[in-house]
């Protein structure tokens, strides 16, 4: 935030290497890099998004990850907590395209869903429930807001026509 015309102040910050492993003390409860999985504004737009995505949920498991993660913030101790680097996937045999009211960015987010899934990459709020935070580009500074033109009204929208019933939990990080 501007502290003054002529300085700034945070609360938090971090660095990571950008050769490497790629994961680690990164900018995410899990270690894992701030800008991995993140659905960028052209992608968007462009109603292709060709790897997987992260989000971050308030139903994190407070002491369990695995791979990608190389740590935990959860805070969850309930039987049903996810571990932080669990991927995700939608069940791949909804026509999502058919979903009555369904917008082109939910479309494109929940295609990505059912062919590359997502890994959880953050805790969020308070233990429990489970309210996914799909990470999308934030468009502050690009000269026009695409998302409502994708039918989100801003970069964080909970996309209420995909079925989150519907998701499952993968055995592995890759795919099985």
């Amino acid at each position: 935030s501007r502290a003054s015309p002529t300085s700034w102040t945070t609360s938090w910050g971090t660095s990571f290497s950008v050769v490497g492993s790629g994961y680690g003390d990164g900018a995410t409860g899990a270690g894992i890099p701030l800008l991995a999985g993140v659905a960028k504004i052209n992608e968007m737009t462009e109603g292709k998004l060709n790897h997987a995505l992260t989000f971050s949920t308030n139903a994190t498991c407070k002491e369990v990850f695995q791979y990608p993660a190389s740590k935990t913030d959860g805070k969850t101790t309930n039987t049903y907590c996810l571990p932080e680097g669990a991927r995700v996937q939608l069940d791949p045999e909804i026509n999502v395209d058919a979903i009555p009211g369904i917008t082109s960015g939910e479309k494109t987010v929940a295609h990505a869903l059912q062919t590359y899934g997502a890994y959880c990459r953050d805790s969020t709020g308070s233990g429990g429930g489970g309210g996914y935070y799909f990470e999308f580009e934030n468009p502050i500074g690009k000269p026009n807001n695409p998302y409502p033109s994708l039918g989100f009204p801003w970069d964080s929208y909970n996309m209420p026509h995909i079925p989150w019933s519907k998701l499952r939990v993968l055995k592995t990080w890759n795919g099985s």
